[in-house]
């Protein structure tokens, strides 16, 4: 039993080491804030879905948005 949870515990180990390199650097994680508090971040426009056959068009008034 003993080698299987030492196998399984460096599984995860090498897992987590692995994933520990991606995602955003803090400095560039920082940068992301600063804009999008300033108000300088982009929107992205929005997806034209009219020939998509997944999407039903919307009957009656759109939902009230919550702020």
């Amino acid at each position: 039993m003993k080698p299987l949870l030492a196998a399984i515990s460096l599984a995860g180990v090498l897992s987590f080491v692995g994933c520990a390199s991606e995602g955003p650097t803090p400095e560039e994680l920082g940068e992301q804030v600063r804009r999008g508090a300033s108000g300088q971040g982009e929107v992205m426009p929005e997806i034209d879905r009219t020939g998509d056959p997944y999407v039903r068009p919307r009957e009656g008034p759109p939902p009230p948005r919550d702020r």
